[in-house]
């Protein structure tokens, strides 16, 4: 995690949980996101790989846990249409192409 600007620790600490429980419900390969002050408001970036398929979702909010709620709605949106992929796929153990 990376901070740019004047970040709260507690903001900082609110950002990590959230990504705690999307870690919990989907295996991560990896995990990157930054926290910036924008304006008066904050943004927030994150990627994520899963399955070694990367997704990334980015948001700015009024306050900072608008931002974060709104990001974390995004990546796990997105990790559960992984998810789904990843459970379609047949396991021949080889491509098909």
């Amino acid at each position: 995690m990376t901070t740019r600007g004047r970040v709260d620790p507690v903001v900082v600490g609110y950002a990590l949980d959230q990504l705690r429980c999307l870690a919990a419900e989907h295996p991560l390969d990896s995990l990157r996101v930054e926290v910036a002050r924008d304006g008066h408001g904050m943004r927030v970036e994150v990627t994520a790989v899963l399955a070694g398929r990367a997704v990334r979702a980015a948001t700015a909010g009024c306050t900072p846990r608008a931002a974060i709620d709104r990001v974390y709605d995004e990546i796990t949106g997105q990790a559960q249409l992984v998810a789904r992929w990843v459970r379609s796929r047949p396991h021949s153990g080889h491509d098909s192409g």
